[in-house]
């Protein structure tokens, strides 16, 4: 009985002194904000942003969008980018200048670029 005392007792003192410590002393310092996702599109160019557009659904909800016309009259389709609910449109003009320039003239021939 005496050892299943102590093997319960111990760990209990141990907790509580290394709580009891961290209270006292305080825990680690506030870590430094990390740039990288706190401004995650500080650098990006914006002078080439197509301006934004409106587009009513059926069921009537409003959803804006910025159209990356392909250069020239060759589109074969179209891409939707859709971001996350925590961004807008304006996080995806590096995808969206990526797929238009590079991608789809070298692949699939030039498509029509939208982004909700």
């Amino acid at each position: 009985m005496k050892n299943l005392t102590l093997a319960i007792l111990v760990p209990l003192v141990i907790v509580v002194v290394i709580t009891g410590a961290a209270l006292v002393f305080g825990g680690p310092g506030k870590p430094p904000p990390m740039s990288s996702i706190n401004n995650p599109f500080k650098n990006i160019d914006y002078s080439d942003l197509p301006a934004a557009s409106l587009l009513v659904a059926r069921d009537g909800v409003k959803l804006t969008f910025r159209a990356y016309p392909a250069p020239g009259n060759s589109a074969k389709g179209s891409v939707v980018l859709v971001h996350g609910s925590s961004a807008s449109g304006i996080s995806m003009q590096k995808e969206g200048t990526l797929v238009q320039k590079q991608l789809f003239p070298r692949k699939w021939g030039r498509p029509l670029l939208l982004q909700f």
